[in-house]
């Protein structure tokens, strides 16, 4: 069972964009499965990880887009990026508590929902005026 599918309501326009947003999707789905049907707290904790690290890649590739072609809200985008960082570690000080990962994962797919709708999707046009597919 999916905490999150991936619909094309969700694509930006940008191929690698898209493809980063579908991966961050499905490891949020490997977390989801390993809290609520397997209940493995060590999968969890890996994936949570796992998610993180992916998560901070993407940023720093959609940023680096996003200053290369001059794109008008990056500075913006950025304070987006880096409030929801501050959110993860706020949570992150609650590391070992078990209703942590569950939170952490509701959270993120939360807020994943929301970015990809309104921030990524005003980025799309501009990268794809710029040549970038």
């Amino acid at each position: 069972m999916s905490i999150l599918q991936w619909n094309e309501k969700y694509s930006v326009g940008v191929g690698a964009m898209d493809d980063q947003h579908r991966i961050l999707i499905s490891i949020l789905n490997e977390l989801h499965e390993a809290m609520t049907l397997t209940h493995d707290a060590q999968a969890g904790e890996r994936l949570l990880d796992k998610l993180l690290n992916y998560t901070s890649h993407h940023f720093n590739r959609e940023e680096e887009l996003m200053e290369a072609s001059a794109f008008p809200g990056a500075a913006q985008h950025r304070l987006h990026h880096a409030n929801m960082r501050q959110n993860v570690k706020d949570l992150m000080t609650r590391r070992g508590d078990p209703a942590l990962n569950i939170d952490l994962m509701f959270f993120l797919r939360d807020w994943l929902k929301s970015h990809l709708l309104v921030e990524d999707k005003a980025y799309g046009p501009w990268l794809n005026q710029k040549g970038i597919q």
